[in-house]
């Protein structure tokens, strides 16, 4: 899909993987040339952490709600930052 989508220049390929892959993930990452973003689906900062470490996607997406709320989100911001 990345691969017939790139001559379109999408911004970001969203929630490409299942969030707990995250083989797959890198997987995608080492093969796509297309922005990957996630994170609607993860929960706090501890579900960021390895994503960021690993710099598995161009942009994360904390759902306000979902992370823990708004220090978390900062928290969050802070890890992919």
């Amino acid at each position: 899909f990345c691969d017939r989508a790139a001559p379109y220049r999408p911004y970001f390929v969203e929630e490409a993987t299942q969030i707990e892959d995250l083989e797959e993930l890198a997987q995608l990452r080492r093969f796509s040339r297309i922005p990957l973003a996630t994170g609607e689906r993860l929960f706090t900062k501890y579900g960021f952490a390895a994503i960021c470490e690993r710099r598995l996607v161009d942009y994360v997406q904390p759902d306000v709600v979902h992370c823990g709320g708004i220090a978390e989100m900062k928290k969050i911001a802070t890890l992919a930052e």
